[in-house]
């Protein structure tokens, strides 16, 4: 029966870790590659989660060749992280400037390393269940039996 229950378990583990290593080679392509501006809060976004309300800013700015651009912050936080017209420091791919993320650590790698942690002990312990040699088949089969022996 455990066995039947960490198949779901290790599939979700390993999609976990999918997404984790997709959002780090983005983060990765967008700092290797990225133009570095200063953007400004206009607005705020939020979303509701548990009875929490998550601000995420609303950010401007302005590429090199003069392009303006207004985008949604990725991470947000429970509390307005930036005063109205307040200067953000940003990361823009330059072939897609709608492509940007303020520039710090959370911001750029959180959601990976969120994902990848996830991934990582949803995974093992699907495999650790999967794969124990003190849970046997035999030790499944004899446990259904005393079910039956019950009856």
């Amino acid at each position: 029966m455990t066995r039947l229950v960490m198949i779901p378990v290790l599939l979700f583990g390993i999609l976990l870790l999918y997404f984790s290593q997709r959002s780090f080679f983005e983060s990765w392509d967008i700092t290797k590659n990225a133009e570095h501006t200063y953007g400004e809060v206009v607005d705020y976004t939020t979303s509701q989660s548990d009875g929490t309300t998550y601000y995420y800013p609303v950010l401007t700015f302005t590429t090199r060749d003069g392009q303006i651009i207004t985008f949604d912050a990725k991470s947000g936080s429970s509390k307005p992280k930036y005063a109205y017209g307040e200067k953000v420091e940003l990361l823009y791919d330059a072939t897609n400037p709608s492509n940007a993320r303020e520039k710090g650590f959370f911001a750029l790698w959180g959601g990976a390393l969120i994902a990848g942690v996830m991934g990582l002990i949803q995974t093992g312990i699907a495999l650790f269940f999967l794969d124990n040699p003190f849970a046997s088949k035999d030790d499944d089969e004899e446990e259904d039996d005393d079910d039956y022996d019950e009856l």
